[in-house]
């Protein structure tokens, strides 16, 4: 099919000279064919001779196309004649009530301009924001590709040193790209040039190359979300349109590099070759032909696309989001099964709090550090304690199985009341605390709050002081925020692998590692189980303030503490808490013993030490 232009149009008879089929205003109208109507914003100064490139490569499909030459509205063509502007072009604002299959925004000789210089950047902005609702495929051309990446996705162009110029080589770098259909992995294309966009710019912005070069940099680019494509060099040109570029600035005494890869042997003396006209009629038949596949028949239909995206993309993240909810929970339901409570179960303030009780002696309550479980210290330790202490071990609320007292997370003074509620409840009035790590702060706090209950305390690699910026885990901040979190944490642990999470669990005993059976004993499942994940980072998240709150009170402890402290602790550093606690002022009634190399798994690992520091405790 032809392309169907003004008659009196100069393209048209230069076209009809070269073969390529057009077809008049009266004869389109005989047939019975919706037309694809194409719409050339025309911002090139040599008007004639652009509509010509173009109108030559997208009528050269057989389909029949409608070519509709547009204008900014209030900008006049130096180079072009008024009365050929009049009878064929129309104004933007005349045609923005108009529905296209396709657009095509040329490029523009105002390259060193800023974008937001240009006279008619507001209107083109305009027409970009327009191509969303009105057009169904948008093709930015050389400085009108550079346009609409950067309004769309914020990409800049990058003023070069030198002109880009001649006939670059350039690679495909997608294949399968239904507009690359019959494209050979090499080719030749036009590009001039005074600047550049970049490959990593462009790759960020979440944007596809399909076509690249060393020389050049990316020539070609998708755009899905907008229904686009960015092309940055000069398919249209005719094979004299470098030569007059070149001969122009010679002529003008402006420096410019002979074009390369154009001329034979590069002798500007030469007649040009045109290297690239098979590839440019493929890119543009293609476009085309999948403008043809999936425009609608129905042209009021154009442009209501995003909400029936919306809708698809909904029903997508539902059964995405299904998917992932059913994965973790069935991960979930495993790690309980082989993990499940082994110990009996108390109720402070209408919630359930687990709690193993073993062994004969004074009674020694056992807290567990951030992500644990009371199972930390069952692996070996309440065995080795069990004929000195009557051992209560809990899990701290939101961890192991103990209900989730806060869904915004128990602060450690709600933790130290819940679990002196939960010991008082147990008719324990008083015990020696030991915390470990997190659970080593709500000893702390319980030994402020209720001193009456506290007797003694250990304290091992337990934050309790302050630290550099109130540092915290970036994956703790993220789990902590709301509806997001959640749903990163379920997707994370339905799709990572259990051994992802044991060599996190790991990786707290750096550079030790943990005894062997400990990971499968302790339950690795419990601690990353995404929802009591989220409420442990919630609870983490604010424990700096607390400290801090905390601090002015140490002056009224006057219990007996011990604390051990690993010194090459990455978790929670021995410096920073246990040495600056130390250095506060005399702390007669306190103990610091520091192990040398030793990381974060010191309840594990250092059990003699433990041992020791709760004998001194109960002399």
């Amino acid at each position: 099919m032809p392309i169907r232009i003004p008659s009196k149009l100069p393209a048209f008879d230069v076209l009809q000279t070269e073969g390529v089929n057009v077809m008049s205003q009266r004869d389109a109208d005989r047939q019975d064919i919706r037309p694809l109507r194409i719409g050339l914003l025309n911002l090139m100064p040599l008007k004639i001779q652009t509509e010509t490139q173009f109108a030559r490569l997208i009528g050269a499909t057989p389909l029949q196309i409608e070519l509709t030459l547009i204008r900014m509205t209030e900008h006049s063509s130096r180079h072009t004649a008024p009365e050929h502007m009049e009878a064929f072009y129309q104004s933007f604002q005349d045609v923005k009530d108009q529905k296209f299959d396709g657009l095509i925004i040329t490029g523009a000789p105002i390259e060193h301009l800023p974008f937001s210089e240009v006279t008619y950047w507001d209107e083109l902005k305009e027409v970009m924001d327009w191509t969303q609702t009105n057009v169904h495929s948008t093709f930015g051309v050389c400085w009108g590709g550079m346009a609409m990446i950067n309004y769309f996705h914020g990409v800049e162009k990058h003023i070069l040193d030198h002109k880009v110029f001649g006939c670059h080589r350039c690679q495909v770098t997608d294949p399968s790209s239904r507009f690359l259909t019959g494209f050979s992995d090499d080719l030749v294309i036009p590009v001039s040039r005074w600047t550049e966009n970049r490959a990593d710019e462009i790759r960020a912005a979440g944007l596809n190359i399909l076509i690249d070069s060393e020389s050049s940099g990316p020539c070609l680019v998708e755009d899905v979300d907008h229904r686009a494509l960015y092309i940055f060099n000069h398919f249209e040109y005719d094979k004299g349109t470098l030569k007059q570029e070149y001969d122009r600035d010679v002529a003008n005494d402006t420096p410019i590099n002979v074009p390369m890869n154009y001329y034979p042997d590069d002798d500007p003396s030469r007649e040009p070759l045109n290297k690239w006209r098979s590839h440019a009629h493929l890119l543009y038949g293609n476009w085309i032909n999948q403008i043809y596949q999936t425009t609608p028949f129905d042209m009021n239909k154009i442009g209501n696309y995003p909400m029936r995206v919306f809708f698809w993309a909904i029903a997508i993240c539902l059964a995405v989001a299904l998917i992932i909810w059913t994965v973790s929970s069935l991960k979930q339901a495993r790690w309980a099964r082989s993990h499940p409570a082994t110990g009996q179960f108390v109720t402070v303030d209408g919630k359930k709090l687990h709690y193993i009780k073993i062994g004969n002696g004074p009674p020694l309550i056992v807290l567990h550090g951030a992500g644990g479980n009371l199972r930390d210290f069952t692996f070996s330790l309440t065995e080795k304690l069990a004929d000195d202490y009557t051992i209560y071990a809990f899990d701290r609320p939101a961890h192991g199985h103990s209900d989730t007292f806060d869904p915004a997370g128990e602060t450690l003074a709600e933790q130290a009341r819940i679990i002196t509620s939960a010991a008082q409840t147990l008719d324990i009035n008083n015990a020696t605390v030991m915390g470990y790590s997190f659970g080593g702060t709500v000893a702390m706090n319980m030994a402020l709050d209720h001193p009456n209950f506290v007797d003694a305390m250990l304290l091992i690699a337990a934050p309790i002081h302050t630290w550099p910026d109130d540092w915290v885990s970036a994956t703790y901040r993220i789990a902590a925020l709301p509806t997001i979190g959640p749903a990163i944490m379920h997707t994370a642990f339905a799709v990572l692998p259990d051994s992802y999470f044991r060599n996190s669990y790991a990786s707290v005993f750096t550079p030790q590692t943990p005894p062997h059976g400990f990971l499968d004993h302790v339950g690795v499942g419990l601690t990353v189980d995404p929802n009591r994940f989220v409420v442990n980072a919630r609870q983490i998240l604010p424990m700096a303030s607390q400290i801090k709150s905390m601090i002015p009170r140490y002056d009224t402890l006057t219990m007996p503490i011990e604390i051990i402290h690993g010194t090459a602790d990455k978790s929670v550093s021995s410096q920073y808490h246990t040495a600056d606690f130390m250095a506060m002022q005399s702390r007669p009634n306190a103990t610091a013993t520091y192990i040398d190399d030793m990381g974060h798994g010191i309840h594990q690992l250092a059990q003699d030490e433990i041992i020791a520091a709760l004998k001194r405790l109960s002399k």
